[in-house]
């Protein structure tokens, strides 16, 4: 039974050779940190098939780099963490590992190490039964720029062997590793890949029942295996070449293998040990999901405040469009309001020029009303001055000057002007002056102060006054919506 279980193991391990890849990467990372020197340790350990120690050291190195935000050595780490996984035949955890670290593979600076994990991926799949899914990443495999072009040349080999193999088809599988044998002797690839190959070949030759050719590179790969200090692959070796002895009857030489297998078993197999690295894998995979978890509320947080503050903006948006869409139709209802005005006094004064007219016609006619005719003299004398800009626009007019000017005194001119505008000689004054400002504001460029003095007004102020009295709003007011209303008509 343990025969068997290493058996499995090591044919698992030959179908993730991802290993030997990542092993010659590790030798090549930059020093810093205690993740490091965790991780390289733990990569002794799994070369050494110390299984339990590589898994626990490299959950160690996964939860230092977390600590140091050493990004490329924690997937490193849990490339690594993989790889342990696929050696003890735990395929669908191993595929999980190494499909969590493909996404952001790229921030490690070797370029290969993205292609090693796919590497990965495609031996777990194969394990898995999955050889389609294995093909097409395969076939992403051979789009990657290898930074080592010899490596990617020998893992097209391999794993082509490899998924002929997964599809028993073991004469193309048999034919893929000894191609890539003879690639990975020319290229002077290190060692272990040669090894790595020879032992997969020598088991495709034996499944066809090519005894003798699988006996040959079974026998040449255990030698391999012994000089390189790997127990695990000179088992497998050894437990192949137990099958093939007893298969064909020779037990003495059959069971001194089933002997040196069983012995490498015993002394790399630990089920305790394995079960307490395994707990601190489970442990680094809780820590790593709740990192996730809290990076994954950060951003629901993050967008959270960003779809807030957008909503303020569409609300600040929606506020200031209803308040300008608010100003613009105050300012059409005052300008309304000002062209009224202004048609209301032009009415008036129409009005007043008819009633007035009339009201001379009628005390010229009647004889009773002004028997002199002094009545009508001075009516034409007043309109006579208040159509003079001269007097009108002088700051020096008044009541007293118009008085001098028609021959009369301020009893008779006030009664005069009440008879003939229904109104006071200031009020008279101020509605000819406002009226000639409207005209000013709206055709002129003069400042209020200006048109204040051109108007006769001792000061702006005055003149403002006056106007906003008359008009309902000031001159500046007048002139923006004068023009606004002038440039909206055009």
């Amino acid at each position: 039974m343990q025969k068997d279980i290493l058996r499995h193991r090591c044919l698992r391990f030959l179908k993730t050779t991802v290993l030997i890849g990542f092993l010659m990467l590790s030798s090549t990372m930059p020093a810093y940190g205690d993740a490091l020197s965790i991780k390289q340790q733990g990569d002794s350990a799994l070369y050494h098939q110390r299984y339990a120690e590589a898994l626990r050291l490299y959950a160690a190195s996964a939860d230092a780099a977390r600590h140091e935000t050493r990004t490329d050595i924690w997937l490193r780490s849990m490339s690594s963490i993989g790889q342990v996984y696929a050696m003890l035949g735990n395929h669908d955890r191993a595929l999980a590992y190494f499909k969590r670290v493909l996404p952001d593979a790229s921030q490690v600076s070797d370029r290969d190490f993205k292609s090693l994990v796919l590497v990965g991926i495609i031996s777990s799949l194969c394990q898995l039964g999955n050889t389609q899914e294995a093909e097409l990443n395969l076939a992403q495999l051979a789009k990657h720029d290898w930074q080592n072009h010899s490596l990617g040349v020998y893992y097209q080999y391999y794993l082509t062997g490899l998924i002929a193999q997964s599809n028993n088809d073991h004469s193309t599988a048999a034919q893929c590793f000894k191609k890539a044998i003879t690639y990975a002797r020319t290229s002077k690839l290190p060692p272990i890949y040669e090894t790595a190959a020879t032992l997969s070949a020598g088991h495709s030759f034996k499944q066809e029942n090519s005894v003798d050719t699988a006996a040959k590179y079974l026998m040449s790969a255990s030698q391999r295996a012994s000089a390189e200090g790997s127990q695990a692959w000179t088992a497998l070796a050894y437990s192949e070449l137990n099958d093939i002895y007893m298969a064909n009857g020779d037990t003495t030489l059959a069971l001194a293998y089933k002997k040196r297998t069983d012995s490498i078993s015993q002394a790399i197999s630990n089920p305790q040990m394995l079960a307490t690295a395994e707990n601190q894998v489970f442990h680094t995979e809780e820590k790593d999901k709740n990192s996730r978890i809290g990076a994954l509320n950060d951003t629901v947080m993050r967008q959270r405040l960003v779809m807030a503050a957008f909503a303020a903006l569409i609300t600040a948006m929606a506020v200031l469009t209803y308040i300008i869409y608010r100003q613009k139709k105050k300012q059409e209802e005052t300008l309304r309001l000002v062209i009224n005005k202004e048609q209301e006094i032009s009415r008036q004064d129409n009005e007043i020029t008819k009633v007035r007219k009339e009201y001379l016609s009628h005390i010229t006619d009647s004889k009773t009303a002004d028997p002199t005719g002094a009545l009508s003299g001075l009516f034409d004398r007043i309109l006579t001055v208040f159509e003079k800009p001269e007097f009108v626009f002088s700051p020096q007019f008044n009541l007293a000057v118009l008085c001098k000017e028609v021959g009369s005194n301020r009893t008779y001119v006030s009664a005069a002007i009440n008879q003939l505008y229904g109104k006071s000689f200031s009020s008279l004054l101020n509605e000819r002056r406002v009226r000639e400002g409207c005209n000013m504001l709206k055709n002129s460029q003069e400042t209020v102060t200006e048109i204040s003095h051109a108007l006769g007004y001792n000061s702006p102020t005055r003149f403002i006054s006056s106007f906003k009295a008359i008009m309902g709003m000031t001159p500046a007011v007048y002139r923006k919506l004068s023009k606004d209303g002038t440039a909206d008509a055009q």
